[in-house]
């Protein structure tokens, strides 16, 4: 297609809705962050599982969103001006499915935060986006036979909550019958036994509480927390009953769950004593992570105390692999049993750092590292923003030297240090955000794991740090 810069600022609002409220100014502008990508028919765009930051509209061509139905495989086509991927830009989820191009495609690829600023400049686009991320999570939920017609009503009932982080959005016992779909965050669920506060489960983005009390007329069996700020959509009784009672095969889907709920629930009543203790532990170390912010982790470094014998190979691998700076501290963090915490990036779900970055140089792979490209401008937000301390701001290192260099002539620090004083800097150069990588795009993954000679270093998601007991 050859056209103009005028034509296309012409012809883009017209193909995609979402950017019709923009004047030419405003779409020239936005149009500089974005960048236009040609796919061939039947090229993958992203495939499930994959992290991303960024969000696709449909110019010209088609696309096919496929989704895994027990043992089928449900091709959802969409076509020109239509978006997807949204739901993960607002959930910090990694892609619910596999998208993949059914024609030759021209696809408008938008970054998360270009979308985010739009949002919040342009409350018609915000409303578009939100209602179109609902609108696709109540598919995810409720499955593909859910009509059109059932959300927009469900849609139309609901409510947006936001959650602040340990505050209850069900509490156990309680007669209320609202069911919730976690749109943003993550909670927890508890149950009260034997005295104590038990973990039952943590949930996600994407899933959904409460249908239970609502659809049994029962009062809450258990109670649920928010781990971090979180957002919801609260879906009255009778918006939610209507929509079951428009299809058998979604009231079959959430019948089978809450089948597989209560019998959870029975097995915990039933072997209450036989587990207690067990169940108390599990309890605990899921408190130690959500008290410490861990609940929108995606990959945390744990060091097992049981098997570290100090001898800091972690900081010294971390380092060489980042000319010399280690980005991490092992002595500092947190500890809960013989499980500790380290201070190092936890490449959260929602990341604060990538929020707050004027320039957008901090950006997510597709691989789920959270990294600090060239373009940092070092303004410092990064580091200000980040709740956990695990951004600094630092000059560029000096050139190291060689190995010859180091052993034969002493010159440089050497290779294996990793002391920051050690470590000579250009006086010259910005200061600059730095933070773990994960080691991305070095074979074999985080240097700081594969240097620990006991294997006490390893790097988790929440769910695994919750059920770490036999590292």
């Amino acid at each position: 297609m050859q056209h103009t810069v005028e034509e296309w600022l012409a012809l883009i609002p017209k193909a995609i809705d979402l950017l019709s409220p923009l004047s030419p100014l405003q779409l020239r502008d936005f149009l500089l962050e974005t960048s236009m990508r040609h796919a061939k028919a039947g090229e993958v765009i992203f495939e499930k599982g994959a992290a991303g930051s960024s969000v696709f509209a449909v110019f010209a061509g088609g696309i096919k969103i496929l989704i895994e139905t027990g043992e089928d495989l449900l091709e959802i086509p969409m076509g020109a001006g239509q978006m997807f991927g949204e739901v993960g830009l607002i959930s910090g989820r990694p892609r619910g499915s596999t998208v993949v191009s059914s024609e030759s495609t021209i696809l408008l690829e938008i970054p998360r935060t270009a979308l985010l600023k739009l949002m919040l400049s342009q409350e018609r686009i915000k409303n578009y986006v939100d209602d179109l991320v609902a609108t696709r999570m109540f598919s995810q939920v409720f499955g593909p036979s859910l009509s059109d017609e059932s959300k927009k009503m469900i849609l139309a009932a609901s409510e947006l909550i936001t959650v602040p982080p340990n505050q209850y959005l069900i509490t156990e016992g309680d007669t209320k019958s609202d069911a919730y779909l976690i749109r943003s965050g993550s909670m927890v669920v508890e149950r009260e036994l034997m005295g104590s506060t038990v973990f039952v489960t943590y949930l996600q983005a994407g899933a959904v509480v409460g249908e239970m009390a609502a659809l049994m007329d029962g009062s809450r069996n258990a109670s649920v927390k928010a781990t971090v700020k979180s957002e919801v959509l609260k879906i009255p009784k009778e918006a939610l009953i209507a929509a079951l009672a428009s299809s058998d095969d979604v009231r079959a889907l959430v019948e089978s769950r809450m089948e597989s709920r209560i019998q959870v629930n029975d097995f915990i009543t039933s072997n209450k004593t036989q587990f207690s203790s067990a169940v108390e532990m599990n309890s605990a170390i899921a408190g130690f992570v959500f008290e410490n912010g861990l609940g929108e982790a995606t990959d945390v470094l744990v060091i097992n105390e049981n098997l570290c014998i100090g001898c800091d190979y972690c900081e010294i691998a971390c380092a060489e692999s980042h000319n010399g700076i280690t980005l991490l501290n092992r002595e500092a963090g947190t500890t809960f049993e013989k499980l500790h915490i380290p201070t190092s990036c936890r490449h959260c779900e929602q990341p604060q750092c990538m929020t707050e970055c004027p320039p957008n140089a901090i950006t997510r792979s597709v691989d789920g590292e959270v990294f600090i490209a060239d373009t940092c401008i070092g303004c410092g937000n990064c580091e200000r923003n980040c709740p956990y301390d695990v951004i600094k701001m630092e000059r560029a290192p000096e050139p190291r030297s060689n190995f010859l260099s180091s052993v034969l002539f002493g010159l440089g620090p050497g290779i294996g240090h990793r002391d920051r004083r050690a470590v000579k800097v250009e006086t010259s150069s910005p200061k600059l955000a730095r933070k773990c990588d994960m080691c991305k795009g070095i074979d074999g993954g985080p240097a700081c794991v594969r240097a620990c000679p006991t294997g006490a270093a390893a790097r988790v998601s929440v769910n695994e740090f919750i059920n770490f007991n036999e590292l």
